[in-house]
């Protein structure tokens, strides 16, 4: 089996909301700009960047990814 990420919340609509450039959002929370990016776009984050992101959103990282177990056969 193996397992996906699922990013369960809107990171660019949030963002977006408080009215931050992923300028301000790697310089506040250490996650470069492309790689937020990729983040805001569903891309997998790495154990490192997920708890970065949500010590910066101050939100448990359960809140904000889940993994999804597909068989993959």
């Amino acid at each position: 089996m193996k397992e996906q990420v699922k990013l369960l919340i809107d990171l660019r609509g949030l963002r977006q909301e408080v009215g931050m450039s992923l300028a301000s959002v790697e310089k506040l929370s250490g996650v470069s700009e492309a790689t937020f990016a990729r983040m805001e776009s569903g891309d997998s984050p790495s154990l490192a960047n997920a708890l970065q992101v949500a010590r910066f959103l101050q939100m448990p990282v359960e809140e904000i990814w889940s993994l999804d177990a597909t068989k993959k056969g």
